[in-house]
């Protein structure tokens, strides 16, 4: 998770998604 300093926008969607797969 380096990335999320780099480009925390991007992570944010990435964080949505796995959110969404957990729920699922």
């Amino acid at each position: 998770m380096v990335k999320r300093v780099a480009k925390p926008e991007l992570t944010s969607e990435q964080v949505i998604r796995e959110a969404l797969k957990a729920a699922l």
